[in-house]
């Protein structure tokens, strides 16, 4: 509603990211059962999703990063695609930390790589 732009990625992530959360309007999603954590119950695909929905957290924890996932230290599991991408995604920046650039990225004086079309 604002003309701002957003990434297509964004919509129905169940996070309202536009003024007033219309990317999530008209969203549908799955209702497959999940465990009930302090009386709350919540989606089977909301579980392992790195957006805590039960108040105390536990819908994210023990769970293991699949083989197209980065694991940050604080046990947050990233897509690859976002591991030494120049975004700061892990808590700890841990996913851009001791990554050489390749050649076809730039290397800022931080050290972080960006793509040679962004310099």
């Amino acid at each position: 509603g604002d003309n701002r732009c957003i990434s297509g990625s964004w919509r129905c992530d169940r996070e309202g990211d536009c003024s007033e959360s219309e990317d999530e309007a008209g969203c549908v999603y799955p209702t497959t059962p999940a465990p009930m954590t302090n009386d709350k119950c919540i989606i089977g695909e909301w579980q392992c999703d790195n957006y805590p929905d039960c108040s105390d957290g536990t819908d994210e924890l023990g769970y293991t990063c699949t083989s197209d996932q980065f694991k940050c230290s604080d046990g947050k599991c990233i897509a690859n695609s976002w591991h030494c991408d120049g975004v700061d995604d892990c808590a700890d920046s841990g996913d851009e930390a001791g990554y050489t650039c390749t050649s076809d990225q730039f290397k800022c004086s931080d050290g972080k790589c960006i793509a040679n079309s962004w310099h």
